[in-house]
């Protein structure tokens, strides 16, 4: 029942970034954290002692995506650094 209703709750933060838009930081910061959440599992069925019982080619690539879509939006949340504010005073 646990898993449902994580899975709910991964599915609303989805439907949040849907609904806000793509140039709303703080849906695409929510995204990035549901996304780290989802990656201890994915990791888990791979690589953990139960992972005879899964597919494990799938989800260790699984892993890898996820890791890199999770870095993706956790930089695209941040914003671009402009010139003037990297320089010291």
């Amino acid at each position: 029942m646990a898993f449902r209703m994580f899975a709910c709750l991964l599915c609303g933060f989805a439907y949040g970034l849907l609904t806000a838009g793509p140039k709303d930081k703080t849906a695409l910061k929510m995204t990035c954290f549901a996304q780290a959440l989802m990656l201890p599992l994915m990791v888990i069925a791979g690589f953990g002692p139960d992972a005879t019982t899964y597919a494990q080619p799938m989800w260790k690539a699984q892993t890898v995506i996820h890791s890199v879509m999770t870095y993706v939006a956790y930089t695209a949340s941040q914003g671009a650094k402009t010139r003037a504010s990297s320089r010291r005073r």
